[in-house]
C-alpha cells in the first residue's frame, strides 16, 4: 500500500492526517504491505513519533528515510509474536552456545525492540528503525555497543530483505548478521487468516568487509523451511 498524500507545507492540519493514517495500520491483520506516506518532512515525523510512542503500542515499526523524505509505518498482528515465541526463545538459547564456544565467558542478552538511527557513508540516511527483535552478544571487560550484534526481523515481502541489508550496510559496522523470517501467505483466501497454514522459512543474512576497498557485501549464510527442527539445524 503506497499512499500518496499531498503535502502542502503551510498546512497545519498535515502532521495529524499522517498521525491517523498510520495508527489506521495496526487495525490489519499480518501481513500487510507497510504504508508509505510521501513526501514527509522530518518535523512531521517526529511528531507522528512522539505521539504514537504514548498510545499506540501495535505500531511496530515507524521509520523515517531522509534520503527520499519517505515515512514507513507497518504493525504485527498479535499471532506473528505468539507463533514466533518459542522460535526466538530457542534461537537465544542456541545463540548463547555459538559464542560461549567462540569466546569463552561471552553470552548474548535479548536487547529488545528499540529504536536506531542509520547511516549511509557517515550521514544520517533513516531514523526510528526498529527491529522485530534483537540480540547483542556481551564480552566481559568490553563497552556496549550502539547497536545489536544480531537483529531478527519478519515479513512477507520483499520490502524485508531491504530491511535486513539497511541494517547490514548502515549500522556503522555494528550488526553482523540478521535473521528473517519471510512468510509466504497462501493463495486461497480462506486459508490467509490462518498463520500456522503459511510457508515460511528463516534465512540468515551475514555482513563480511571487503578490505581492498573497505566496502560490504551480503552473504546468506542459511536459507531453511521455518518446520526445521532446532536440533537438526544446530548440527548444521
Amino acid at each position: 500500500m503506497d499512499l500518496q498524500i499531498a503535502h502542502e507545507h503551510n498546512s497545519c492540519p498535515f502532521p495529524y492526517q499522517i498521525l491517523n493514517e498510520v495508527r489506521q495500520v495496526s487495525d490489519f491483520a499480518f501481513p500487510v504491505e507497510p504504508l508509505i506516506i510521501r513526501p514527509v518532512t522530518e518535523s512531521d515525523y517526529d511528531f507522528v513519533r512522539k505521539h504514537l510512542d504514548h498510545d499506540d503500542s501495535r505500531i511496530c515499526g515507524l521509520t523515517f528515510d531522509l534520503a527520499n523524505s519517505t515515512l514507513i509505518a507497518y504493525s504485527f498482528d498479535s499471532s506473528i509474536y505468539k507463533y514466533l515465541e518459542k522460535s526466538i526463545f530457542q534461537l537465544h538459547h542456541l545463540l548463547n552456545i555459538w559464542a560461549r564456544q567462540i569466546i569463552p565467558r561471552s553470552r548474548v542478552a535479548l536487547s529488545g525492540q528499540s529504536t536506531f538511527n542509520l547511516y549511509e557513508n557517515n550521514r544520517l540516511s533513516s531514523k526510528g528503525n526498529q527491529p522485530f527483535q534483537a540480540f547483542e552478544v556481551i564480552i566481559p571487560n568490553s563497552r556496549s555497543a550502539l547497536y545489536p550484534s544480531i537483529v531478527v526481523e519478519v515479513g512477507s515481502r520483499d520490502e524485508v530483505t531491504a530491511r535486513a541489508f539497511r541494517w547490514l550496510t548502515q549500522s556503522r559496522s555494528s550488526v553482523g548478521a540478521v535473521i528473517v523470517f519471510r512468510f509466504r501467505v497462501p493463495t486461497v483466501a480462506d486459508l490467509s487468516g490462518d498463520i500456522t497454514l503459511w510457508r515460511a522459512s528463516m534465512i540468515v543474512y551475514e555482513r563480511c568487509v571487503i578490505l581492498f576497498s573497505l566496502g560490504h557485501c551480503i552473504t546468506i549464510v542459511a536459507e531453511m523451511p521455518l518446520a526445521v527442527t532446532w536440533s537438526n539445524m544446530d548440527q548444521r
